[in-house]
C-alpha cells in the first residue's frame, strides 16, 4: 500500500541518466481547472513530476494514465522568463500536433536536496518495517495482519507515532485504498478490514497488539499475487509513507 500525507498525488517522470539533486526546481500550474501542476527542473529542462489535486477527484490510476498520455503527446518544453528574476519562469508546452499551452509560475524556485528527493517526487521512503501476515484464508483469498506499529523502528531506524498512524489509516480509507505489489504495480485487491488497537494487548489472530497499532485484512483478487502469498514468497505487509524525517531527542 502506498500513501501520501499531503493534498496531492505525485507522479514522478523518469528521465534516463538524469539526477536532479542540487538543481533549481520550479513549480508551475498546468491546469487550475483540472488541478494539475508540474515540477520543472531548470538545470535539465525537463518535467520531473506532475502533481494532481485530490480534491479534483484524481486517483492514482487516473493520474498515472494522464501522465503516460502526456508523455506520448508532448513534443517539447520551453522555459520563458516573465520577470527580471532569473528563475521566475513560465513554460510553453508544444504538442506533436503543434498545439501550444502556457503553464504559469506557481511558487518560488527551490533547490532539490538529496534527502528530500523521494518526498518531492512522491516516491517516499518506507517508514515502517514489514509486518508478518497472521492468517491466510485460502478460500476467501484474504490475508490478515498488522500494517503499522507505533514507535517501532524499521530497517532504516525510522519510527512513526500513534497519532500519525491514525492519520495514515484514516486517510488511506477516505482518499486512497489502492493496493500495490512491492510498492510498484497496482493490483486488484481491496482492504476489507481496518482498525486501530484501542488498548494494549488486544488479541488479533493470536498476536497481542500494542495500543495504536493499525491492523486489518486485504482481499487479493490478483491470481499471480495470491499465488505468491500461498507459496510463502510474500509473508508481510509493507506501508510506504511520504514524509519528512524529524530527529528524536534522546532523554538524558
Amino acid at each position: 500500500m502506498t500513501e501520501t500525507i499531503d493534498k496531492n498525488i505525485r507522479i514522478p517522470i523518469e528521465v534516463e541518466g538524469k539526477e536532479h539533486t542540487g538543481h533549481s526546481i520550479r513549480s508551475v500550474v498546468v491546469s487550475a481547472e483540472k488541478g494539475i501542476k508540474a515540477l520543472y527542473c531548470n538545470g535539465d529542462n525537463v518535467i520531473i513530476a506532475y502533481l494532481f489535486a485530490k480534491n479534483k477527484e484524481w486517483t492514482f490510476d487516473k493520474a498515472k494514465d494522464w501522465a503516460d498520455s502526456q508523455a506520448q503527446l508532448l513534443a517539447k518544453i520551453e522555459a520563458v522568463k516573465v520577470d527580471q528574476l532569473e528563475e521566475f519562469l513560465k513554460l510553453v508546452a508544444t504538442y506533436k500536433d503543434d498545439v501550444t499551452e502556457e503553464w504559469t509560475p506557481n511558487s518560488d524556485s527551490f533547490v532539490l536536496e538529496k534527502d528530500m528527493e523521494g518526498e518531492t517526487l512522491g516516491v517516499g521512503k518506507e517508514e515502517a518495517s514489514e509486518m508478518e501476515l497472521l492468517k491466510v484464508d485460502d478460500f476467501k483469498q484474504i490475508v490478515y495482519g498488522v500494517f503499522l506499529v507505533p514507535e517501532k523502528a524499521d530497517h532504516h531506524g525510522d519510527v512513526i507515532s500513534e497519532e500519525d498512524i491514525e492519520k495514515v489509516a484514516h486517510g488511506f480509507l477516505v482518499e486512497y485504498r489502492t493496493i500495490d505489489e512491492m510498492h510498484k504495480n497496482v493490483i486488484q485487491a481491496e482492504i476489507v478490514e481496518s482498525a486501530i488497537s484501542w488498548a494494549d494487548n488486544i488479541k488479533y489472530y493470536g498476536k497481542k497488539l500494542k495500543k495504536g497499532t493499525w491492523f486489518g485484512a486485504i482481499k487479493i483478487k490478483d491470481k499471480d499475487v495470491w499465488g505468491k502469498v500461498l507459496s510463502g514468497e510474500y509473508k508481510a505487509f509493507s506501508v510506504r509513507i511520504a514524509g519528512v524525517r524529524e530527529p528524536i531527542e534522546e532523554k538524558s
